[in-house]
């Protein structure tokens, strides 16, 4: 789908919140060229940093108007007033972008209830904020900047994955009462934005690199945000920046409860034929050999490959010395190993068996045994 030109309204004002940071500070630039003279942005450091005092001083040399609401955007009550004020002195909004985001990774049983409010307040109320303070502005388009962690899940991001999978909801929300609503899964956006200024192999660039490898550039996350404008041309209101979805580079496509992404896709077709495959050569390569050492080795094999897809990690991560609780596994990821012995090796294990398994060795030697024992 290639976006139609794009010319917004020099009459109207466009609601940017988030937007002094990186990808925001990139959308007001575009939004300048298409047409835009009029901003409100909402922000809790309000224009302290060098880069956003940059882009007002630019805006201002344009002659460009707008106005600054220095308030957190998650309490509803403050902004709706702040942005009723800059209404009396700003024309009404056309176009919202809400990019406020706030990272406070770790792993969720060491999460404090501190940590998990300050990553999702911004994502959830303070979109749930636009979107209420914004219901009687005329608007033609209401996106979110969101993230893959949303869609994917991502460790040590359970909160701020938690606030964006809300922000997609919202978007549908908002869609399903006739209004504008696109929410944006972003992965790793180069050049421009949080992970590009935090640098290559920084804490968040290595958090993307475990759920994707792709990255897109400035120039393809603008055209990605032109494109959201006009919803109305977005199935669900939902987009997802990394164009890899189904290849065998994304080992999460094989699950269940994604397959509605890959219904229809020659590649995800291939990918789940090459999955099945996968599968009858474990079974097969099982049932070639009476020699237990050897079956123990092909079961471990196939194990830790397995657990690596589940828990989006390097093959190089996963210790077969190490017990199948240092990995953290709760008990949707249980359930999924439990299905895989049963499906791909054709054993089934007690749940207890697994959750406290001595090593993922000792595990792969329980499977083998009870093959041996069934016949």
């Amino acid at each position: 789908m290639i976006p139609k030109p794009t010319k917004l309204s020099s009459t109207a004002s466009y609601l940017l919140a988030g937007g002094l940071g990186g990808l925001g500070r990139s959308v007001s630039r575009w939004m300048v060229r298409h047409g835009a003279r009029n901003f409100i942005f909402v922000s809790r450091s309000a224009g302290e940093s060098i880069e956003a005092n940059l882009l007002l001083e630019e805006l201002e040399a344009a002659e460009i108007k707008y106005e600054l609401i220095k308030c957190d955007i998650t309490d509803t009550t403050v902004f709706s007033a702040s942005l009723v004020k800059a209404l009396k002195r700003m024309p009404p909004i056309r176009g919202v972008v809400q990019a406020a985001m706030v990272l406070k990774d770790q792993a969720f049983a060491n999460m404090t209830y501190q940590n998990f409010i300050a990553a999702i307040s911004p994502k959830v109320q303070g979109s749930w904020s636009l979107h209420l303070a914004t219901l009687s502005q005329p608007l033609d388009f209401f996106v979110v900047l969101s993230s893959l962690s949303g869609f994917l899940g991502n460790p040590g991001q359970a909160n701020y994955a938690a606030g964006c999978a809300y922000q997609t909801a919202l978007a549908a929300h908002r869609r399903g009462l006739g209004l504008p609503g696109t929410s944006i899964d972003l992965g790793r956006v180069a050049e421009v934005g949080y992970v590009a200024e935090q640098g290559v192999g920084s804490h968040i660039d290595n958090h993307l690199k475990k759920i994707t490898s792709f990255q897109i550039t400035e120039d393809e996350f603008l055209a990605i945000f032109e494109l959201a404008m006009p919803s109305g041309e977005i199935r669900n209101g939902h987009i997802i920046s990394d164009p890899h979805l189904g290849e065998k580079t994304n080992s999460f496509t094989h699950l269940p409860v994604l397959s509605h992404l890959v219904r229809g896709s020659t590649r995800g077709d291939r990918y789940r034929t090459r999955k099945a495959s996968d599968a009858c050569s474990l079974w097969n390569l099982l049932s070639s050999t009476t020699d237990r050492d050897r079956r123990c080795g092909l079961m471990l094999e196939a194990l830790c490959r397995k657990l690596a897809r589940v828990l989006r990690m390097g093959i190089e991560d996963i210790d077969p010395a190490k017990p199948t609780d240092a990995y953290g596994i709760d008990s949707l990821v249980m359930a999924e190993l439990r299905n895989w012995f049963h499906r791909e090796a054709r054993v089934d294990l007690a749940v207890i068996g697994i959750l406290r398994a001595e090593s993922l060795e000792s595990l792969a030697m329980e499977a083998v045994l009870k093959i041996e024992e069934v016949g």
